[in-house]
Formats: C-alpha cells, structure tokens, sequence
C-alpha cells in the first residue's frame, strides 16, 4: 500500500474516533458503554434518558410521585452489575438510582418488552433491582400522559435542558 493511502484511512480513522467522542460529550459522556439507542432518546429534568418509558418514569418521579425524593441515572453513580448470558460474563447498567424520602434508595430498571437477555439480567440483579416490565411501563406511561403536563409545555418551561428542578 501506499504511503498517502495509509494516511488517508488513519485520518478517516482520527475522524471516527473524534465524531464519536463529540457524540458522547452532547449526550452527557453515555457513550462510553459503546450503547446507541434506537429509541427515543434526550434530557428531562436535566436526566438523560434511553427510550421514551424511561423519560416517562422521569417525569412521573419528579412530578407526580412525591414520596420520591430524587431521580439519578445509575452510571452516574455506580459501576456495572455483571452476569451470565450465553456462557460469556457481561455487565449492564440499571437506568435509576431513586432516593425516596424515607431515607430508602432503590435500583430501577424499566423494559418495554422481555427477551431471554433482559432475562439473564433479571435473575442476576432481582434482589438488588426494581424491575418495570411491559404492563408495568405502559401503566406508568398512562399515568403520565394522563396527570402529568404535556411535553410541548416542558419545553416551552426549558425543562429538558440541565439543571431544572420540579418546581
């Protein structure tokens, strides 16, 4: 190969690595887990949120359920939960870590829907974790459109920028 050909595919390799790092940093530096969201993703409440239930399960946290006391994104304050899928050891983050104000902290994790690896991960993490399946999510969701202010309001308020509070 030619000298200036290699340097090309190290310059488009450069770009790459920069791009994604730019990527991460608008997402709030998420991307270090090597995760791309195919779902709705953004900020609520100043909390980066992976899929539309999870920014529901925000905004019924910080709206309508007054028992909690805060709302944190687990990989902000915790490392991985390994576990067992397919004979290889793996690790995953749980969405939130919820204080309530009792004094209580819990591991909330929300899945729209249950595969074999969702699975694999409850069975390793169901005495450390609150799981959300399916029905679960959508009664949350309905809850929300249902009681909470519409999302179109939230922005015009600035609430998914970082930083806001409930009030």
């Amino acid at each position: 190969m030619s000298g200036v050909f290699i340097a090309f595919l190290a310059l488009l390799f450069l770009v790459a690595v920069l791009n994604q790092a730019a990527k991460a940093e608008a997402r709030g530096n998420r991307a270090s887990r090597g995760k791309r969201s195919r779902y709705a993703t953004g900020r609520v409440y100043g909390i980066w949120y992976d899929s539309s239930f999870e920014r529901d399960y925000i905004r019924y946290a910080v709206e309508l359920d007054r028992s909690i006391e805060s709302i944190r994104r687990y990989d902000e304050v915790q490392g991985p939960i390994a576990y067992s899928y397919r004979g290889r050891q793996r690790r995953y983050y749980p969405d939130f870590i919820v204080k309530y104000a009792s004094g209580e902290e819990r591991i909330i994790e929300l899945k729209g829907y249950v595969s074999q690896k969702s699975r694999a991960k409850h069975e390793r993490s169901r005495d450390a974790v609150k799981w959300y399946f399916e029905a679960a999510c959508w009664d949350i969701k309905s809850k929300v459109d249902r009681e909470a202010l519409p999302l179109a309001e939230l922005r015009r308020r600035g609430i998914d920028k970082p930083g806001v509070s409930r009030k």
